[in-house]
């Protein structure tokens, strides 16, 4: 299931997650809108071919959001919140295993794959 939201509504479960997908997202960019839409392609096609391996989603809606961008200091990569670019990150026990900067610079198929690899 992917969860939506803003930092104060996903943060705490971003951390929690065993394994965790994060979509880095704002309004104003069509990098970001394409790239929205190679996410969604991606988690439908992990729920579906690779639910064993547990993984969960978040679109994180970092535009002037504080405790967002918090977040994203926290682990390093505080540029995602400004570049607009529609950035990925790959987590374990809220540590960063991967990044993408576009996530449809790989498309579905290779953040499936990406995903797959690490996991």
């Amino acid at each position: 299931m992917l969860r939506e939201g803003r930092g104060g509504e996903l943060v705490g479960a971003i951390r929690e997650a065993p394994r965790a997908v994060v979509f880095i997202s704002v309004p104003w960019s069509v990098a970001e809108r394409h790239g929205r839409q190679a996410f969604r392609g991606a988690v439908a096609l992990l729920e579906e071919k690779h639910p064993d391996l547990g993984i969960s989603f978040f679109r994180l809606e970092v535009d002037e959001d504080e405790v967002s961008q918090q977040r994203l200091s926290s682990v390093g990569y505080l540029q995602f919140a400004g570049m607009g670019a529609g950035s990925l990150l790959w987590l374990q026990a809220g540590r960063v295993l991967a990044t993408e900067i576009n996530a449809n610079s790989l498309g579905a198929p290779g953040i499936v794959a990406r995903s797959t690899s690490l996991w």
